[in-house]
């Protein structure tokens, strides 16, 4: 199972190396127009977090790839050839690594609005 931890400017998607991997592989079968959604384990710690979200909802939309809290859920969205370089940041293993997926100035792949996500492997 995933966890989803959030403040209001940075979220935080951790999992084992498996979790991590068949997120992106069920990202991955998304065609245009698709979502996939899933739970996130609402009751883990979100320390050094603000809380912890419910949920994920991808969408295979139109566009660079925004990162957004509604509610209570993860909401990743984009076109589908981005979600696919979105699921490249979900390919790490080992204890304590991580990754950030952020705009900066130039990138074409992810929302200038998007939210800051770290995407960390559990163990």
């Amino acid at each position: 199972m995933i966890v989803i931890r959030a403040t209001a400017d940075e979220v935080d998607l951790s999992g084992s190396p498996s979790a991590l991997r068949q997120l992106a592989r069920s990202i991955g079968e998304l065609k245009t127009g698709q979502e996939y959604r899933c739970s996130a384990d609402a009751a883990a710690d979100p320390e050094p977090y603000e809380r912890c979200l419910t949920g994920l909802r991808v969408a295979a939309t139109d566009g660079p790839v925004r990162v957004s809290v509604d509610g209570a859920l993860l909401v990743v969205e984009g076109d589908k050839s981005n979600l696919d370089r979105f699921t490249s940041f979900l390919a790490i293993e080992g204890p304590g690594t991580h990754s950030h997926y952020e705009y900066h100035e130039g990138n074409l792949y992810i929302a200038q609005d998007s939210q800051s996500l770290v995407v960390s492997c559990d163990g």
